[in-house]
């Protein structure tokens, strides 16, 4: 067990002969064969290197350098017409690297096999290779004597590989490089200005021409399976943008001059899921479907008379009445448009529809709008004059059978606005004159007055929607007494004044600029019981 894990450890390590054997043909073998016009193989034994060489078998290195040699003297052969001739002349066909247990190793050519037998601590080896290479070639190379300070031949192995594949490929400026998707964003090219197109299964995928570090052409972006191909002018995306993953179209994109004018989704079947089209109004129509061909999203407009996909939804071939579902699978509404615009929209069964039911004119609600709530009951009737508000309006309780609220609307301008207690009394009641005053009246659920007072316009303040005090505010006590009194100037408090039930006076204070300044109050027979004045700090003024 402690072997197998000793070789399996060897094995993996990064001096391996597996991993040199690896480096040599990335690195070697296809830009020799190109250059010696051979079919080259290269094949080390692992096994025997490993166990005739204890620098190999402790992972200091991969014996590359000694079982490589032969192929350093081919590179240096075929550095010449003559050189090349004598490679074909000997029909060599593999190179064989293994291990000896002898002191001094060997090199052998017979039938197109070089054979390379490494030895341990062999002194100069490459002395006693390049003789026997020679001899077995009949010939001389011209060679750095040392590999190990071969310079040359460490910059063939750095080149890069030619470039033999006919379908993937690069041309960068007109010369053949490896295939790459990011070759029209490296900086040579960008900082040069230099054309690039590129292949991929003989497909044009890549083909731009460069200015001021700018694109302009055909560009491809991918990731795994997914592909989105489109064109760019100046680094801007123009016309139609198409993407996929794994060969299946999953949309379409128009861009003009950088902006998207329309796109479209597709469902796993290719049927259409989603189309959009921008419109310069500025407005976004817009038609979503399901895989069954179900609607789950319409937006119409006139603009889009002209539109391929939308014109049929939109109604310009005639009216067109169509149930949009929701997220439930239930109709969330039923809508008819002509020409663009809506003329009718029919509450739908699902449990999160609107409930509105209403028709329309030139688009815009029109007449009475009945409002469901998800149980069916009644919430609200409104009525609509060209899409504002004009007429009745009423809120109905939950159960839909009592009016809760009555507002009167003319030109979508409230005019007055009564709430009711469900024993059908008034609750309160706010009337409108114009958008300058409203007076606000509430009652006690049995009748009577609770409080009343006017409103003018102001800067908006929480809770009063834009609406401050002004005037004298009242409020009653049940049986009709004052309970209390106010007086304002555009939301700022000038008095107040508050009674006991019996109708005597029980305190009465004053302000300025929102700070109170003096104080009275009575006791329930009407004596004084406390009389101050107010610094401008809150503190009580002092009694002289």
């Amino acid at each position: 067990m402690v072997t197998q894990l000793v070789v399996a450890l060897m094995l993996t390590g990064s001096n391996s002969p597996e991993n040199a054997l690896e480096r040599t043909k990335e690195e070697v073998l296809l830009k020799l064969n190109v250059r010696c016009g051979t079919t080259l193989t290269v094949r080390y034994d692992g096994d025997s290197l490993r166990q005739h060489n204890q620098d190999i078998r402790s992972d200091q290195t991969g014996g590359d350098r000694e079982c490589n040699e032969p192929l350093r003297y081919l590179w240096a052969l075929c550095s010449t017409e003559e050189g090349k001739a004598v490679v074909r002349r000997s029909e060599v066909r593999e190179l064989v690297c293994k291990g000896t247990p002898n002191a001094v190793g060997s090199l052998t050519f017979k039938a197109g096999v070089i054979t390379v037998e490494r030895a341990f601590e062999e002194s100069k080896h490459f002395l006693r290779a390049r003789k026997q290479f020679e001899a077995a070639f009949k010939t001389k190379v011209t060679v750095s004597e040392d590999p190990y300070y071969d310079d040359a031949w460490d910059t063939f192995r750095r080149e890069k590989n030619p470039v033999l594949s006919t379908t993937d490929y690069c041309l960068v400026a007109g010369k053949k490089a490896e295939f790459d998707w990011s070759a029209a964003d490296q900086n040579d090219v960008l900082n040069h200005g230099l054309p690039v197109k590129c292949f991929e299964a003989g497909k044009v995928v890549i083909d731009v021409t460069v200015k001021d570090r700018k694109k302009t052409g055909l560009l491809t972006q991918t990731r795994d399976a997914w592909r989105r191909t489109g064109r760019v002018v100046a680094d801007q995306r123009e016309g139609l943008e198409e993407t996929t993953d794994g060969g299946k179209l999953l949309s379409q994109t128009m861009y003009e001059a950088g902006d998207r004018v329309w796109e479209k989704e597709f469902h796993p079947s290719g049927a259409l899921k989603r189309y959009w089209r921008q419109y310069p109004t500025p407005v976004q129509l817009s038609v979503s479907l399901g895989e069954d061909g179900k609607v789950y999203g319409l937006s119409c407009g006139v603009e889009a008379k002209d539109d391929e996909v939308l014109r049929s939804w939109c109604g310009f071939g005639g009216a067109k009445t169509v149930d949009v579902y929701d997220g439930t699978k239930k109709v969330n509404a039923t809508v008819t448009y002509l020409n663009g615009l809506k003329t009718k929209q029919v509450a739908g069964n699902s449990a999160y529809a609107s409930g509105s039911t209403v028709s329309y004119v030139d688009g815009k609600p029109d007449g009475e709008e009945r409002v469901n709530r998800r149980d069916g009951t009644l919430e609200a009737v409104i009525t609509w004059k060209r899409g504002v508000k004009s007429g009745r309006e009423k809120q109905y309780s939950d159960d839909g059978k009592k009016v809760v609220v009555e507002s009167t609307w003319r030109d979508g301008e409230l005019e007055r606005r009564v709430a009711y207690f469900l024993n059908g009394n008034k609750k309160s009641e706010d009337v409108r004159d114009g958008p300058k005053v409203r007076k606000v009246t509430e009652y006690f659920d049995l009748g009577g007055v609770r409080s009343e007072g006017s409103y003018v316009p102001c800067e908006r303040r929480y809770g009063n929607e834009g609406w401050c005090e002004d005037g004298t505010h009242t409020s009653f006590f049940e049986g009709g007494k004052k309970a209390a009194e106010e007086t304002f100037k555009v939301g700022q408090r000038l008095t107040s004044k508050r009674w006991y039930a019996t109708g005597v006076l029980a305190e009465l204070e004053t302000y300025v600029d929102r700070r109170l300044t003096t104080r009275t109050s009575y006791f329930a027979d009407g004596g004084v019981e406390a009389d101050e004045a107010y610094e401008a700090d809150g503190s009580r003024k002092l009694k002289p």
